[in-house]
């Protein structure tokens, strides 16, 4: 099976289903970062390794180290048999819920936010993601925090629903979804089908950081790393525009770490003009 993300929820699900001896692959584009040593029990010698390596070697497990995005999640998701979704993001849940749809392949929604846990299975001819959650949340954990005990019950119960699953037994919260508040509450997600949903948050926060990502139609080159100051490398364009740090991806994200998303589009905006007129 299939595991996508390798922070927080990600490694607690990937050590428990690997203590169950259950086959996995870890997909993660991010390094471990200084913040992730709190509550993934990342260890300090780990900060700069790719976070699907370091966790696929201390699971038994093969690592994919890159970004599941709308070309690669086919390719990617087509051999699994479960995929657990450990990311934090709305996009990468849309992404995982449309392959996983088009493949025939049941997967499992995990959360945590302050101390409220979520989880659901989505089977292949159930509800849809985007249908239930039409557009990213205005929380995230990297504002709002998250407690140790919201992420050990979200991860709790991924497992139990991914072992149903992979034992071929009915799935408890198959088009539900289960929330832990306080209290325990099951909702059920709405059936049939749903106009398709394409909507996509140019910035968001990662989160557990002040960085910011762009999706955009940008190709990095040594004329735009000339033009900003910056350094070239592997297709990758780095610098900082005024106290702001950027990375400018191959497949055309920017990686921004500013303390507000208005600064943030700022920094992207002049690296994307700076592309403009390198043409």
């Amino acid at each position: 099976m299939v595991i996508v993300g390798a922070g927080r929820t990600g490694c607690l699900t990937a050590r428990a289903l690997a203590r169950r001896g259950v086959k996995l692959t870890v997909i993660d584009r991010d390094a471990v970062a200084e913040t992730d040593l709190l509550q993934t029990g990342y260890a300090e010698g780990d900060v700069g390794c790719a976070k699907a390596t370091v966790l696929a070697q201390r699971v038994g497990a093969k690592a994919v180290v890159t970004e599941l995005n709308e070309e690669n999640a086919a390719k990617l998701l087509r051999n699994a048999n479960v995929v657990a979704d450990c990311t934090d993001n709305w996009q990468t849940r849309a992404i995982i819920s449309r392959a996983c749809r088009t493949l025939g392949v049941p997967w499992v929604y995990c959360a945590a936010l302050r101390n409220v846990s979520a989880c659901a299975t989505h089977l292949p001819s159930g509800p849809r993601f985007e249908c239930w959650a039409p557009r990213p949340p205005p929380q995230s954990c990297s504002v709002e925090g998250v407690t140790r005990e919201a992420l050990r019950r979200a991860s709790q119960k991924q497992v139990k629903e991914i072992l149903t699953l992979l034992t071929k037994q009915p799935a408890a919260l198959a088009g539900k979804l289960w929330v832990f508040d306080g209290m325990e509450r099951i909702v059920l997600l709405p059936q049939g089908d749903c106009k398709r949903v394409r909507h996509y948050e140019r910035a968001f926060r990662l989160c557990g950081s002040n960085e910011w990502q762009f999706y955009n139609k940008f190709k990095p080159t040594r004329r735009i790393a000339a033009r900003l100051g910056a350094r070239f490398a592997d297709g990758v364009v780095a610098g900082k525009i005024g106290n702001m740090q950027f990375v400018a991806m191959p497949d055309g994200r920017i990686l921004v770490r500013a303390a507000t998303a208005k600064r943030a589009r700022q920094v992207n905006a002049c690296v994307l003009a700076a592309g403009s007129a390198a043409e």
